[in-house]
This record gives structure tokens, sequence and C-alpha cells, in this order.
């Protein structure tokens, strides 16, 4: 979830450093440029632990982004919602997700043991099939 908020990060960074080229014709699009590409760059590494991290020092700098351009102000505190609720709510995602594969692993465990513990029915012979009966 965080590597796609990233990834809608970069979009705005880039359309950011479109509107701060023509508002100041001075280098300030190139921060937009760094913004985006630091972006995407981290969106492919939101599977190591520090890359968070990165990910919250990210969002700072859109929100300061903002002294260049007053907009990024408003849209760097929404993007930092967004992350906030992509990290908050993928962490619960995990865990719903986790405790299903745990309770479902036990339901075939017990399953299997079931299984074990009841002796084999008459087994169908290759012209039956279960629940079909013999004419």
């Amino acid at each position: 979830m965080a590597a796609s908020v990233l990834v809608f990060e970069a979009f705005i960074a880039l359309f950011f450093g479109l509107v701060a080229a023509k508002l100041h014709p001075s280098g300030d699009w190139i921060v937009a440029v760094v913004l985006g590409g630091v972006c995407i760059l981290l969106s492919g590494m939101m599977r190591y632990r520090w890359a968070y991290g990165v990910g919250w020092a990210l969002q700072i700098g859109f929100i300061a982004a903002g002294f260049l351009v007053t907009d990024m102000f408003v849209l760097g505190v929404i993007f930092t919602a967004i992350w906030w609720a992509g990290l908050h709510f993928g962490q619960k995602a995990e865990q719903i997700k986790a405790q299903r594969m745990a309770e479902q692993e036990a339901g075939s465990d017990e399953q299997a043991a079931e299984a074990d513990a009841e002796p084999p029915t008459s087994t169908p012979t290759s012209t039956e099939r279960p629940g079909v009966k013999a004419r």
C-alpha cells in the first residue's frame, strides 16, 4: 500500500515541477524531479524496514515544497495523511491476513487428524461413483 502512495506522489511531484518551472524560471523544478525520482526508487524498496522512515522524511519534503509552490502545503498534508492511512490500515490488513491463515492452518490440521482417526468407509469400485445409485 505504501508503494502505491509513493507512485502517486511521484506524479504529483512531477506536476509540481511543471508548475514550479512556470512560476519560478529558476532551478526550483529540480526539487520536484528529485522528489519524484526518490518516490519511484523508494516504492521499489518498501520491503526494507528503513524505507518507511525515509518515506516519512519524504512526506516532510513534500510539505516543505510548499515554500516553493504554496499549494504543495495542502497537497503535502493530504499525502502525509494518505501515507499514514496506508501504513496504518495496511498493517491491520496484514494482521487480519495472518490471523485467517493461522485459523485455516489450524482447521486443516483438525481435518487431517479427524481423517486419520476415522476408519475408511467402503471404497467405491471403479464403476461406482459416490452419491449415484447403481441400477
